[in-house]
């Protein structure tokens, strides 16, 4: 966690990675690419389209009383991608802040 801290970060690693989640949110891509097809695709197209890796539903609809919150991954996901990141909300509010703190 140190490492990643101190130099992970600054480096734009990824404390973990999960293929499936990372495809189940696009639509676009390949349901049945391996974990490196995926990871590969994050690092390489994902983040300069501003992709996620992964996302929180259930903190992003804690967070965010105004949003129902018997929505599921797929309503709370769209919502941040079509409004919530341009009205400057975070997708997964708890992550960093834990990863922030711990050494």
């Amino acid at each position: 966690m140190s490492h990643y801290n101190l130099y992970g970060k600054f480096e734009g690693r990824l404390l973990a990675f999960d293929a499936q989640e990372y495809l189940s949110l696009y639509s676009d891509l390949p349901r049945d690419w391996t974990y490196e097809e995926a990871y590969a695709h994050y690092v390489n197209y994902g983040k300069a389209e501003g992709r996620i890796a992964s996302f929180d539903e259930t903190a992003y609809l804690e967070l965010y009383e105004d949003l129902p919150s018997s929505w599921g991954q797929e309503e709370a996901f769209l919502h941040y991608q079509y409004y919530g990141r341009r009205e400057g909300r975070v997708y997964d509010p708890y992550d960093e802040d834990v990863f922030d703190s711990y050494y």
